[in-house]
């Protein structure tokens, strides 16, 4: 009697199960369409690898951190390069020294106007950039001009600078700016 009772259980154990088979099939093809429904590109910055050609605008960069003509590879993508001018505002400013940082993009150059010496060194997210004139002339309008990449929110900040008149006295108050 012990042995049929088990094998009675066994038999319900067997039905019950037989049961539940359809039902997992079924919650599993659910969550197998769920899974398929959610792969999507929901990330705008990543480029799409079928639709996006490597060098390209907006696309990874290809081997060797090379971007096609007038772009430059920023943090794996290719990204168009904008210009902007660091703006002296006093006209007796003969020479500056300024700290520039960096924020979602990445400064690549700073170039000096005809009649304008300087030079810079890039310790990202910083930049210390130093310039004077050559005569005793004010900086002309575009005398300081800075290629930085492009980006979503890029912003270049002066953390500090300061300028001398022609004596090397410092300017008191003295307004420098990023004009983009």
């Amino acid at each position: 009697m012990n042995h049929a009772h088990a094998s009675t259980g066994f038999v319900k154990g067997t039905l019950a199960m037989s049961r539940l088979l359809p039902l997992s099939r079924s919650l599993l093809a659910a969550l197998a369409l769920f899974a398929v429904a959610g792969c999507g590109d929901d990330d705008a910055d990543t480029p799409d690898a079928g639709s996006c050609a490597p060098g390209s605008a907006g696309c990874a960069c290809l081997e060797g951190s090379m971007c096609a003509m007038g772009l430059v590879c920023d943090t794996g993508l290719c990204r168009a390069v904008d210009v902007i001018t660091l703006d002296v505002g006093d006209a007796n400013a003969r020479s500056c020294e300024v700290v520039i940082v960096e924020d979602r993009t990445r400064l690549l150059a700073v170039d000096f106007a005809a009649g304008t010496r300087g030079t810079f060194v890039r310790e990202a997210p910083r930049t210390a950039v130093t310039f004077t004139r050559e005569t005793d002339t004010p900086f002309d309008d575009r005398a300081i001009t800075i290629r930085r990449s492009e980006g979503t929110g890029a912003s270049l900040t002066l953390q500090r600078g300061r300028c001398f008149d022609k004596n090397g006295n410092e300017i008191a108050g003295m307004t420098l700016r990023v004009v983009e």
